[in-house]
């Protein structure tokens, strides 16, 4: 059997299974070193949670741990501006925006987290080009519906 190597992620390690079985539980053999010389396999895996305490102890034992802070102001500010960048760049309607965000857009857009900011953003573009705009103005992000999660159902 060749040698193979694997970069597996799993973004996202769910919170302890109170009644279901744990989801993640079945990629703990995958996981062992033993196993995967068994099968001639080198696996290096990343994951991400929330919080490391939720991800069950088989798992835990087989990871180093790096707990990375949330971005201060500044980093946050950095992340806006290329969140606007990256979304302002990947479409045609987007050359019609100025090349970076005001002000008191990234200032906004800083109390978000990297993953709301992104939402917020994508939003604020709509919000400018329905007002019948070519730049976004703070009121065009809204927080509150970054925030929100969609709904499933009718």
């Amino acid at each position: 059997m060749p040698d193979a190597s694997a970069v597996v992620e799993a973004e996202e390690v769910p919170v302890r299974a109170t009644v279901a079985p744990e989801p993640v539980a079945p990629r703990a053999p995958l996981m062992d070193q033993v196993w995967a010389e068994a099968v001639k396999l080198m696996a290096v895996w990343f994951a991400t949670a929330n919080d490391a305490a939720c991800i069950p102890e088989p798992l835990l034992n087989r990871m180093n741990v790096y707990e990375i802070e949330a971005p201060d102001a500044e980093g946050s500010a950095r992340i806006a501006r290329a969140l606007y960048r990256e979304i302002r760049e990947s479409h045609d309607w987007g050359r019609r925006f100025p090349e970076l965000p005001s002000g008191s857009v990234v200032e906004k857009l800083s109390l978000l987290t990297p993953r709301e900011m992104r939402r917020a953003v994508q939003a604020a573009f709509g919000n400018a080009k329905v007002d019948g705009r070519d730049e976004l103005q703070p009121e065009d992000v809204d927080a509150l519906r970054a925030n929100r999660k969609a709904r499933i159902g009718f």
